[in-house]
């Protein structure tokens, strides 16, 4: 409960919280719960893919340091959308939201700026 309130008032930082993934990981109860998260995952990409989006998936995030959550959620992602890549990502996560939103405002980045319409 202290966690929770600490993030929710602002005194956790994220990437502190982030922090603990390893080691509650380690914990059998924790990496179930993890493994069931990969699980539903993969179901949400599968609905995202079948809504239109490249089947194409990178999976960025402090979790994915772990070795077994990252292949769990990628062996889920493989069962749920045959044909589907799973690749390492580009950008650091923050980037790659950036031009997610760069690409539904109708922009493009061109490496030394933002181009589209205004």
């Amino acid at each position: 409960r202290a966690i929770a309130r600490g993030f929710y008032a602002g005194e956790l930082p994220r990437h502190r919280l982030a922090a603990f993934a390893a080691t509650a990981l380690q914990f059998d109860s924790a990496r179930a719960i993890a493994m069931r998260g990969a699980e539903r995952l993969a179901a949400l990409v599968s609905t995202a893919v079948r809504a239109g989006s490249p089947p194409t998936i990178a999976l960025a995030g402090g979790m994915f340091d772990d070795a077994a959550f990252r292949r769990h959620t990628a062996e889920a992602i493989d069962a749920a959308i045959p044909g589907a890549r799973v690749v390492a990502p580009v950008y650091e996560p923050s980037v790659g939201a950036l031009l997610l939103a760069y690409r539904e405002a109708g922009r493009t980045f061109a490496g030394n700026g933002v181009e589209g319409p205004k």
